[in-house]
């Protein structure tokens, strides 16, 4: 079972967008800045940490607005076979000063990370959990 901690995070430059690595089943999507918590790390802390790691953006985390769960059994990122159980946390996010993302957690599974316009956020490749989340999400926001 893994928790994990993840922001929606808007600024004037768009929508702060992570593209998965070869380290994952879903190579080349892309999501948004986040990951699992270390031991005993609360969830907010969790998640400002993972995102100056994948994307070296500051940010002003907002309300929790999701909790999701999934099943699967497929190989991790150590390339190893697991039954794994996901609960992700949710939480939207401002960034006051965008600057150009950089993957500071090189050999993990970002590959990389981009702001997307807000409103061709739809053209972009997402993993089909995202799609669905961000088109509740940003329903009213684009």
């Amino acid at each position: 079972q893994r928790f994990a901690a993840y922001a929606v995070v808007i600024s004037s430059r768009g929508l702060l967008a992570t593209q998965y690595s070869s380290r994952t089943a879903v190579t080349g999507r892309w999501g948004m800045p986040g990951g699992g918590l270390d031991d005993h790390e609360p969830p907010v802390t969790a998640v400002l940490r993972e995102v100056a790691e994948e994307t070296s953006q500051e940010i002003i985390l907002g309300e929790l607005v999701k909790v999701q769960t999934s099943h699967w059994v497929g190989r991790s990122p150590y390339g190893n076979i697991e039954d794994f159980h996901a609960v992700r946390l949710i939480y939207r996010a401002r960034c006051p000063h965008p600057t150009e993302p950089v993957v500071f957690d090189q050999g993990g599974t970002t590959e990389a990370a981009q702001w997307v316009p807000l409103e061709s956020w739809r053209s972009v490749s997402w993993t089909q959990n995202w799609q669905l989340l961000l088109s509740e999400l940003l329903r009213n926001s684009c």
